[in-house]
């Protein structure tokens, strides 16, 4: 869980000078960092506000009255508030820097293995389907081999049915290259899903 660290320091007041970093996902750094940068740009106009208005009242030649000095003094503490508030926006926001670099630099291999295992995947359909129509050619083959033998006499046929013996041990072949293919694919995708589950 990550903790709106601005809410919680405006509800009670508290005046940190760190945050700690425990877990969190990746998309609620990526809203933390969003919001903390679009804060410091906010602050860093505010301090340079600030500096201007003190350095027109230090320059100024006029007499300077109480009132004076307690607007300077007001605005001298808020700078140094602010500035304060800066150097812990520049810290939480280098922090998450280096979390979302790191995290994009672990997961990057993910992303590549899972262009690899797919590419790998198509490939094999590839086969698969190659080696299906071969099996449908050869299924043709054997009917029409099937067909022949039952044509002729069975004592005359011994050439066929070397023929249909010989198709026989072809689709048993390529039946077997097909299961093999069907079971890479299997691992395949068993290892993209673990990916794609570990991403």
């Amino acid at each position: 869980m990550l903790l709106d660290i601005e809410h919680l320091k405006n509800k009670y007041e508290i005046s940190c000078s760190g945050v700690a970093h425990i877990g969190a996902h990746f998309g609620q750094e990526i809203s933390e960092y969003n919001k903390l940068l679009k804060e410091k740009n906010e602050l860093t106009s505010h301090i340079d506000y600030l500096n201007n208005i003190i350095k027109n009242y230090s320059s100024e030649k006029v007499s300077k009255n109480k009132e004076q000095d307690l607007i300077l003094l007001k605005y001298k503490k808020e700078l140094e508030e602010k500035n304060n508030l800066l150097k812990i926006l520049k810290n939480r926001i280098d922090y998450l820097t280096e979390l979302i670099k790191k995290y994009m630099t672990e997961n990057n291999k993910y992303f590549e293995d899972n262009i690899v295992l797919s590419k790998q995947i198509d490939t094999l359909k590839l086969y698969i389907e190659d080696y299906d129509n071969k099996k449908k050619n050869l299924q043709k083959v054997l009917s029409s081999c099937k067909n022949i033998k039952n044509n002729l006499d069975k004592d005359k046929d011994d050439e066929n049915q070397k023929n249909i013996s010989s198709y026989k041990k072809d689709i048993e072949n390529v039946n077997e290259i097909i299961e093999d293919l069907k079971e890479e694919i299997k691992l395949l995708k068993d290892k993209s899903v673990f990916i794609s589950f570990c991403q």
